[in-house]
């Protein structure tokens, strides 16, 4: 009896669904500060984050959350909030190529780590859908001379427990970790960037 238990446990596994989610870019820093600082920053995003995607498996359905047009979206709206002039640049700076002048800073960020840990909480009638999402990055500043002058690490962490609906596949309500957790990421951006010393230093604060 057991071994036929464990065949039809393998066959739900084997048949269960991916469910791909795009995760908006409407998310953003509410986190306030009290004036930009006076700098002209161009923005590199590398494909490795701009294709940034995580997953985890809840009971027999995979999620995909893909993240990294979010995590572009936070970190040009991010430093946006900082300083008062910001372009994104569109190929990788070097000092052969004439596209950093009159640019203080250049800003190239590294994924550090993503990860999400889903869990279905079965109830009497209705079924949780749990997540835990964490998300950390690093922006290095390079000067106009692609030097790097600092680095800011920020993080966020999201958790969430959400009733499925009915008719649901828990697509929304396991995302809601996921946007969460962006939230808070790019509110600590915010911070870190406004409050890294070597960044004051060059703003003359």
């Amino acid at each position: 009896m057991g071994s036929i238990r464990y065949v039809l446990v393998l066959l739900f596994v084997a048949i269960g669904c991916t469910h791909n989610i795009n995760m908006a870019n409407n998310i953003g820093p509410t986190a306030r500060i009290s004036s930009p600082l006076d700098l002209s920053v161009g923005i590199y995003i590398p494909e490795e984050v701009r294709e940034l995607e995580i997953a985890d498996r809840a009971e027999f359905d995979k999620f995909i959350f893909h993240i990294g047009t979010s995590i572009e979206s936070i970190i040009i709206k991010s430093v946006n909030r900082v300083f008062s002039q910001v372009s994104v640049l569109d190929i990788l700076p070097s000092t052969d190529i004439d596209q950093t002048n009159n640019i203080d800073f250049v800003v190239i960020p590294r994924i550090v780590s993503a990860r999400v840990q889903l869990s279905r909480d079965e109830g009497e009638f209705v079924d949780d859908a749990e997540g835990i999402t964490s998300l950390t990055v690093e922006l290095n500043f390079y000067n106009s001379e692609m030097v790097q002058v600092t680095n800011v690490i920020a993080s966020g962490m999201g958790i969430a427990s959400e009733t499925i609906g009915f008719f649901s596949r828990g697509k929304e309500e396991y995302s809601l970790s996921v946007e969460d957790a962006l939230t808070n990421l790019s509110n600590d951006m915010v911070r870190q960037i406004y409050s890294n010393y070597d960044i004051q230093k060059q703003a003359g604060k």
